[in-house]
């Protein structure tokens, strides 16, 4: 692959507050049924766009000449949705 004068940033996992992602899916399930069944065996990191962006931002603003391929997530590294499903109890305990 030809990365003389590219960039290739790669990423994964989106999300936002906006539009529709697996957070905002689990969130929106989280608040209407009382259990959720989630797949739990997938390693991945969530990054959120706002990170893409900054990083995007920073390489045009840097007027870097380090070409190449590069990958973009945040830090913390989740098995499967443990986070979420923390949430999700937190929130059934609150709310309780």
């Amino acid at each position: 692959m030809n990365t003389k004068k590219h960039f290739i940033l790669r990423t994964g996992w989106l999300y936002s507050e906006h539009n529709t992602n697996f957070f905002t899916t689990i969130k929106k399930l989280a608040n209407k049924k009382d259990s959720l069944n989630v797949v739990y065996d997938q390693i991945g990191t969530p990054t959120h766009t706002h990170v893409l962006v900054q990083t995007i931002t920073s390489i045009i603003d840097s007027e870097s000449k380090s070409f190449g391929v590069y990958h973009v997530a945040n830090e913390a590294w989740l098995l499967g949705m443990i986070l979420l499903m923390k949430f999700y109890n937190w929130k059934k305990a609150t709310a309780s």
